[in-house]
């Protein structure tokens, strides 16, 4: 059987991370590390690398070791996927191209509305959330563009959306508003208590403009992000590093002692070191 092995999450789709993420949402609060490392593991290699638990069975020790570190790499970078901002998708024949909202700022309300709506239970909503967020160009400079005007969610592309959408666009467009809530929480606990009268303003990394740090202005600022992101929309990923998976997966060698154990406990070693 070949296996091909995604090294990034623009080779995972969408459709196959939620399946990932099903399996292992129980198992979330753990308090057993090990546990939850084991099951995120596993999971990520049925539903992502595609490979089949009887097949998985099968495979000897090294091969098997091998690929849950290939596993534990692709789940390490979970917490670090940029906003993709365009992604094209074939369309009845036509490809067309899909851009991420251009400007927060001037978002209709009927969108904040439904994004509000759809995040209330975000990963069941996922495809309602990006259909929402990313809508087709229909102009387009440089790094300038403009996506057809929101006139409520196109549910006709969700099932496009199924099909196509890679984890990135997900996970990048939830880390993005998480990132932006952050920086907006944290320019509300600098300057809480404190006469502002600088006119510099905010100056937000996230969506790279300048904001006003009137306490006022960040506090309804906050308040309107707080509205698209309830608890649940905290991402579905377990809060371990890739030093404590590989670390799980050695514990794993040693105790199946199985033969070329020492030979994979050398490469596990040198793995951990890289990203210590």
């Amino acid at each position: 059987m070949k296996i091909s092995i995604p090294e990034n999450w623009d080779e995972v789709l969408l459709k196959d991370y939620l399946e990932y993420y099903k399996r292992v949402k129980p198992y979330l609060n753990a308090e057993d590390e090990d546990l939850l490392n084991n099951v995120a593991i596993d999971n990520a290699l049925i539903h992502m690398f595609k490979i089949p638990l009887e097949t998985l069975k099968t495979l000897d020790a090294n091969d098997a070791m091998m690929l849950k570190m290939e596993a534990a790499k692709l789940l390490a970078q979970s917490t670090q996927i940029p906003l993709v901002r365009f992604f094209t998708m074939e369309i009845d024949g036509e490809t067309i191209e899909f851009g991420f909202e251009p400007n927060l700022d001037e978002m209709s309300y009927g969108c904040y509305l439904d994004l509000a709506e759809a995040s209330k239970d975000l990963w069941d909503n996922i495809y309602t959330f990006l259909a929402t967020l990313y809508r087709p160009i229909i102009s387009k400079a440089g790094k300038r563009y403009r996506i057809a005007e929101y006139e409520g969610t196109d549910f006709s592309m969700i099932p496009y959306f199924k099909n196509a959408i890679t984890a990135d666009i997900a996970l990048g467009s939830v880390f993005f508003f998480l990132n932006l809530q952050r920086e907006l929480l944290s320019a509300m606990m600098d300057y809480s208590g404190k006469t502002l009268k600088s006119k510099k303003g905010l100056v937000s990394k996230v969506l790279g403009k300048t904001y006003p740090i009137a306490m006022e202005d960040l506090a309804v600022s906050f308040s309107s992000l707080e509205a698209i992101l309830p608890n649940s929309m905290m991402l579905p990923t377990y809060q371990s590093t890739l030093v404590s998976l590989l670390s799980s997966i050695k514990r794993r060698v040693l105790i199946s002692n199985e033969q070329n154990s020492k030979e994979l406990i050398e490469i596990i070693n040198d793995e951990i070191e890289k990203y210590k």
